[in-house]
């Protein structure tokens, strides 16, 4: 009797252990999700920002953000942010330059 009680015991253990493994997992499936969409985020902002930049210079603003500043982001991307974002640009009707 005594053994069939640690069975069952045993049992309840391991199926609560089971659970616990997924909802772990999904965690980890999530928390990975989260740090992809937010590193797209950071870079759309980036884009974002060099997009502003160029339209303050465009209106006459002094604070333009210009090629040589945007090389320079952070992880070395900044070129071939710049050629999408002038894409993206042309894409969307755009027609700015680059200083």
């Amino acid at each position: 009797m005594a053994s069939q009680e640690q069975a069952q015991g045993i049992e309840q253990i391991n199926k609560a252990v089971s659970e616990m493994d997924k909802v772990v997992q999904k965690n980890v499936a999530s928390s990975e999700e989260s740090t992809s969409a937010a590193e797209e985020m950071s870079a759309q902002a980036e884009t974002m920002k060099w997009f502003v930049g160029e339209l303050v210079a465009l209106v006459g603003g002094r604070n333009g953000i210009n090629s040589s500043e945007f090389a320079r982001l952070p992880d070395g991307q900044g070129v071939r942010r710049q050629k999408e974002t002038m894409a993206m640009g042309r894409s969307m009707g755009g027609s700015l330059s680059v200083k």
